[in-house]
């Protein structure tokens, strides 16, 4: 089942900005300042975006586990309010725990500024673990270093905020969106034409075992089968699945057992 972090975010968020209310160290002005070479950062912002995006974008057209901006045409109205609140919400949270809060509370720690920027990447991967696959922390690794170097040159959350928020609106747009979005993912589930695997769960000791069945997805479904299991367990449900041959159509099909 997946659940949104969004809300911990902004509740540590929060919580943060208290602390830092009542630290007599904290420059304040780290929260609301923009650097004055801001055009300047502004453009570099924009070329590693379009380079970084286009890299990106072809390594997701090359891996073919996701259909490419299936999520924006089928879901438009969603697509827009994540466009539109992630770079208010989320981003800046993100931000101000693992680039301001790290800044300042480990700087005496790694004094090299480089030192400080591995020490926020490291921190910003490591959290994107709990996601359960493999997308979310590698490309964390890379957006973690390039919003590090941005905030250790600016001091700015509004500036990284604004990349970050960029960032994550063009992960979301081309479909990769939903590897950052919560939850954990099986492997032994099959993949949905919009993302990475997942298992319905209707119940306690019950399991679905979900397809998504379309023209240019292999039309094969996964059926569990109970299996025996230890005694007094009725309910248990064996991991190996049967795969079965089935027409092409375009639903989705769950199948209780």
């Amino acid at each position: 089942m997946k659940r949104s972090v969004i809300p911990q975010l902004l509740l540590i968020a929060a919580l943060l900005l208290a602390i830092f209310w009542r630290d007599p160290s904290f420059d304040r002005r780290q929260l609301h300042s923009v650097p004055a070479n801001l055009a300047v950062v502004l453009r570099r912002i924009a070329v590693v975006l379009l380079l970084g995006g286009a890299a990106v974008l072809a390594m997701t057209i090359a891996s073919s586990q996701v259909r490419v901006f299936a999520f924006t045409f089928k879901r438009p109205f969603l697509w827009l309010a994540i466009v539109l609140l992630y770079p208010l919400t989320s981003a800046p949270a993100q931000e101000l725990i693992f680039r301001v809060f790290i800044f300042h509370r480990y700087q005496a720690l790694f004094t090299g500024a480089w030192a400080m920027i591995l020490a926020s990447t490291c921190s910003f991967a490591l959290a994107h673990l709990q996601l359960g696959n493999v997308v979310a922390p590698t490309l964390s690794v890379f957006g973690g270093m390039r919003f590090a170097y941005t905030y250790a040159n600016t001091r700015s959350l509004p500036v990284v905020s604004l990349e970050h928020g960029l960032w994550g609106d063009w992960i979301f747009t081309i479909g990769l969106g939903a590897y950052f979005y919560g939850g954990h993912f099986s492997r032994a589930a099959p993949r949905t034409p919009d993302g990475p695997p997942r298992i319905s769960r209707l119940n306690p000791g019950r399991r679905a075992c979900t397809a998504s069945i379309s023209t240019s997805v292999s039309p094969t479904t996964s059926i569990c089968r109970p299996s025996a299991g230890r005694a007094g367990a009725p309910n248990a449900v064996s991991d190996n699945c049967a795969h079965a041959r089935i027409p092409s159509v375009h639903r989705h099909l769950v199948i209780p057992l």
